[in-house]
């Protein structure tokens, strides 16, 4: 801990002395610089809230490319594990998809700043990060929903996506993901069912 608050302060000294006179940074006391960067990097309970991810899960994938075309099914495995001290939760997928290898790679956390969940993705599939992800949890903190919006290779317009990941239990839980482009309605292209 004390690694983390001679760093964290350092961190603020530094924005501290690129702030101008106008910035409310700058009209704060170090000490008070200290504990708000503090209070921004630590995990709390909402973090805990992705805890029942964590592990090594099978993934049965249904998913289609439009609304028109029809499901396909394929199958993979999953791990999930805390980084940063519990900061993130970095996620490794492993599977097939159109009948060819996939991998991909992403991570989810806690905005303290934003008071947002956030995250990210890339695959074996593309050369692009996806956007990043922001969302909320309802009430029972066990429904996530996070939105973003990336371009579609194929027509070059921007798809609005919405990603619901419902926590069933400590040993499942599922993710569906949604798409709308223009003012096309929305539609289902993928679900994810993620089991111990």
């Amino acid at each position: 801990m004390q690694a983390l608050t001679s760093t964290v302060f350092v961190f603020a000294a530094l924005l501290a002395g690129c702030s101008s006179t106008q910035n409310s940074a700058a009209t704060k006391s170090p000490e008070e610089q200290q504990a708000a960067w503090v209070a921004y990097g630590t995990p709390g309970a909402n973090h805990k809230l992705l805890a029942p991810m964590v592990g090594t899960f099978r993934t049965k994938v249904t998913s289609r490319m439009s609304a028109d075309q029809p499901w396909s099914e394929s199958s993979g495995t999953c791990e999930n594990r805390w980084i940063f001290d519990g900061r993130f939760l970095e996620t490794d997928f492993r599977g097939d998809f159109q009948g060819m290898p996939f991998e991909g790679r992403g991570m989810t956390g806690f905005d303290n700043s934003t008071q947002e969940f956030v995250g990210f993705w890339t695959d074996s599939w593309s050369t692009g990060l996806s956007p990043i992800s922001h969302g909320t949890a309802d009430a029972s903190g066990k429904v996530l929903t996070l939105h973003r919006e990336m371009k579609d290779p194929i027509t070059g317009a921007w798809c609005k996506m919405r990603d619901v990941t419902t926590i069933q239990g400590p040993n499942a839980h599922r993710m569906e993901s949604y798409c709308q482009m223009g003012s096309d309605p929305e539609y289902q292209m993928m679900t994810i069912e993620f089991t111990r």
